[in-house]
């Protein structure tokens, strides 16, 4: 992608709206079986929550995005979301339990 004749933004927009269209059909497949599961809902409550599931999958996938077509070396991108994504994984109670 970093050689594609395409502007910056493009590769953004369509990177976004497939990991948001993937995020929603996926979110959407766990809504299916919550009828079964004894959780009241209709048709107007399943649509709201499904945009909602829509925006905030838009909103994750452009935060992922954003740094990747913004950082113009690849060594940089790594070292940039290593090192965002060490603190939230200490902070997540994955290496330290959090009940002592």
């Amino acid at each position: 992608m970093l050689l594609a004749p395409v502007r910056r933004e493009s590769l953004l927009i369509g990177k976004s709206q497939g990991a948001t269209a993937v995020a929603s059909c996926q979110g959407a497949l766990l809504l299916l079986p919550a009828g079964l599961l004894g959780i009241p809902y209709g048709p107007i409550t399943l649509t709201l929550v499904v945009l909602e599931l829509a925006v905030t999958a838009l909103a994750m996938a452009g935060l992922g995005a954003v740094p990747a077509v913004s950082i113009r070396t690849a060594e940089t991108f790594h070292a940039v979301t290593g090192f965002l994504s060490l603190p939230l994984l200490f902070l997540s109670g994955v290496m330290f339990p959090l009940t002592v």
